[in-house]
């Protein structure tokens, strides 16, 4: 792969763990300059990189030009975990009629989480390794993408009570093949989440809970 090449991918994945963790506020610009400054690099990868991430729904070209991380409302939220939702029941279909004889396999790694943050990893992890398991590349692919977008949400839910081991329920019984129980648990995952919209905002919002620039 030529230098140039390198780099921008370099400045993609940067960039990217940067929205993810919270690092920028919802709503924040991001100059292309000030970037290109921090990174020590040419305006061009970052520019690629901020394309790139628009593509996948992570940043937003403002109107009157340049770059802004997406605001997020109570409405939007709630289409994301709704989306991400139906996209599981999906994977959950295909996996069910896959495995109808052979049982339960382990869907990912999933490393233990110790805090916020890595919750919200293993929820990642969980969740994309349901899709790999599904056999449905571009399922796969859409459950990873929509994983991306709520990562700085799971961080907030992270932050609650029992989320852990609200996470290792789920695992258990995806790990164990009783795909209508996993049906069933998913459904209080939700339910949980959509409940707690609000609060989930307020903490997405609250530049306390963030090490921001």
């Amino acid at each position: 792969m030529a230098p140039e090449m390198v780099l921008a991918e370099q400045t993609y994945r940067a960039l990217k763990d940067a929205i993810m963790h919270g690092r920028f506020a919802p709503g924040a610009p991001l100059n292309t300059h000030a970037v290109a400054a921090e990174h020590e690099i040419s305006v061009s990868p970052v520019r690629d990189a901020f394309h790139r991430l628009v593509g996948e729904r992570l940043l937003e070209s403002r109107p009157s030009g340049g770059f802004q991380i997406p605001l997020a409302t109570a409405e939007s939220v709630r289409a994301l975990y709704l989306w991400h939702h139906s996209l599981l029941r999906m994977a959950f279909s295909s996996m069910a009629k896959a495995d109808l004889h052979q049982g339960g396999e382990e869907p990912s790694r999933f490393s233990q989480p110790v805090d916020a943050a890595g919750i919200a990893a293993a929820a990642s992890e969980l969740f994309a390794g349901l899709g790999a398991r599904s056999g449905d590349s571009e399922l796969a692919f859409a459950i990873r993408a929509a994983g991306d977008r709520l990562h700085t949400l799971r961080i907030c839910e992270g932050l609650y009570k029992d989320r852990l081991d609200e996470l290792q329920k789920l695992r258990t019984v995806l790990v164990s093949g009783a795909f209508p129980g996993a049906r069933r648990v998913l459904g209080t995952y939700l339910r949980w989440r959509l409940h707690h919209v609000d609060a989930i905002l307020a903490c997405l919002y609250d530049p306390r809970n963030w090490r921001r620039s």
